[in-house]
């Protein structure tokens, strides 16, 4: 079961932590402040939540790129091999 289908099942401030810490792993950061901030009002004399909210208020959210993928005709591909791009994070 993931984070969001437990918040479903049963709301409460483990839940939350939990995707709180799955959301900030994948760069979701204001998100995951968010759920933190709901969490210590669930659970106010947690230290590891202070903290992480307090790690949490300086980080940017990774930037989102939407890919459209799509299948050109034989024809218009191009013959040329493919070229690995190595892409860099600016955070």
């Amino acid at each position: 079961m993931d984070a969001c289908g437990a918040l479903q099942k049963e709301f409460n401030s483990k839940s939350l932590f939990r995707r709180a810490i799955a959301l900030n792993k994948i760069g979701l950061n204001k998100k995951a402040y968010f759920d933190l901030k709901r969490c210590f009002e669930l659970n106010k004399e947690n230290k590891e939540i202070k903290e992480l909210i307090k790690n949490l208020k300086e980080k940017k959210d990774f930037e989102i790129i939407d890919l459209t993928v799509f299948q050109k005709p034989e024809l218009l591909q191009s013959k040329k091999p493919l070229i690995k791009m190595e892409l860099k994070n600016k955070l």
